[in-house]
């Protein structure tokens, strides 16, 4: 999930855009498991966009870096 979006985005008057809160799918290339409610940072990523209208993406990660709980 995209939890901050500091892109300039060009909106018009009134307009608010953000992909805020937007879910993410990275495919890894080992299995790995992570904990339920877990903040991770995938490492080695790759990100594509496709598609006719270029609004496909694909994203690509080496591993995942899973973030302690602060407590």
């Amino acid at each position: 999930m995209i939890t901050t979006d500091n892109t300039q985005y060009h909106q018009n008057e009134g307009e608010v855009v953000s992909n805020r809160f937007e879910k993410l799918s990275i495919k890894v290339s080992n299995d790995i498991e992570i904990p339920v409610n877990q903040h991770v940072i995938p490492t080695g990523v790759v990100a594509k966009v496709y598609g006719d209208y270029r609004n496909q993406l694909s994203i690509t990660a080496d591993g995942i870096t899973v973030i302690p709980a602060k407590g």
